[in-house]
């Protein structure tokens, strides 16, 4: 019997997850939701571009209350605005495994009460933070997750707000230590909009982060043609990691990793983690209760900043 895969939100980033979904070995079914015609369009003309042999069915919903059937697993890649509304009212139509887009929600209020259905409902969810689904990072965790280090990340205008939990969640994973402190006061004074819709706000500028024995610094310049360049130095090794160029620099001449690196692009990762869940009922990635003090920590210093330069105090943290 085909399993049921629900995908929420088929925007671009939704669009990557159902293409990933075409490359699973076994048989599946798939409901989408999405109101938006331009994203639904997206969507028909990414899967156009496919050979796909393993879907059975694929049904459009205009909204999560035409939903009849239970899914094996709901992918919910809408913004963040309102989605912990929207994954409550999945949990109590009966869904009960969740692959979830970061930010997971927008306030520390919000994501308590998802832990606490998720609870009451013996529901899972996983936070798509997928850079623990790329090979260099998996073998350079056995490098630094004992004893000390210290991790750095630089990048140009990308998005601090949107994309600085990636980073945090990584440096969590490499320590096997959920439990940070970040300090947001060298972020840059400009808050400007995010391209993902004007509700929504963006950032740049320094994060730096610790937990109980390593640190972390993440500096999103407000500059375009910087590439993604991670660090990692402990007492053994330096490694610096250029995301963008796809490149692997050992500074200590130590040939521990390959020298080429290829991000795990969401039409590809997805493939694993889905398998992962469905065929072993848990993957690599964090689970809610992991990423709690992260995104805790994260809405602190960015309401707090725009409490600071723009006078408003906020109860959602405006980041997606």
């Amino acid at each position: 019997m085909p399993k049921k895969i629900l995908v929420v939100g088929c925007g671009n980033i939704g669009s990557r997850h159902i293409q990933a979904l075409t490359k699973l070995p076994f048989k599946i079914d798939i409901d989408l939701v999405e109101p938006n015609k331009t994203s639904q369009n997206l969507t028909k003309s990414r899967l156009n571009e496919l050979k796909i042999t393993n879907i059975d069915n694929l049904i459009w919903h205009s909204s999560i209350d035409e939903l009849i059937q239970k899914s094996d697993l709901t992918i919910v890649s809408t913004t963040a605005v309102g989605r912990a509304d929207l994954i409550i009212k999945l949990l109590e139509k009966g869904h009960s495994k969740f692959l979830i887009e970061k930010i997971v929600c927008q306030s520390t209020k919000e994501y308590g009460l998802l832990k606490s259905k998720f609870h009451k409902y013996g529901a899972k969810g996983w936070i798509n933070t997928n850079r623990r689904y790329i090979e260099p990072y998996r073998q350079l965790k056995n490098l630094f997750d004992s004893g000390s280090f210290h991790m750095y990340v630089i990048a140009g205008d990308v998005g601090l707000g949107s994309n600085s939990y990636h980073f945090v969640d990584l440096f969590s994973w490499f320590s096997n230590d959920d439990i940070v402190t970040l300090n947001g006061d060298s972020l840059d004074k400009k808050i400007s909009y995010s391209k993902r819709g004007n509700d929504l706000l963006e950032f740049s500028g320094t994060i730096t982060c610790r937990n109980k024995n390593s640190s972390l610094i993440i500096s999103f310049l407000p500059f375009i043609n910087i590439p993604v360049i991670v660090g990692l130095i402990n007492n053994d090794f330096h490694i610096i990691i250029d995301e963008t160029n796809k490149k692997v620099i050992s500074i200590n001449e130590k040939n521990i990793l390959s020298n080429n690196f290829l991000m795990a692009n969401v039409s590809n990762s997805t493939t694993q983690i889905v398998n992962d869940i469905i065929s072993k009922d848990q993957c690599d990635l964090p689970d809610l209760n992991f990423g709690f003090n992260a995104h805790n920590e994260l809405f602190n210093i960015f309401n707090k900043h725009i409490l600071l330069y723009q006078g408003k105090q906020m109860t959602l943290c405006p980041i997606s």
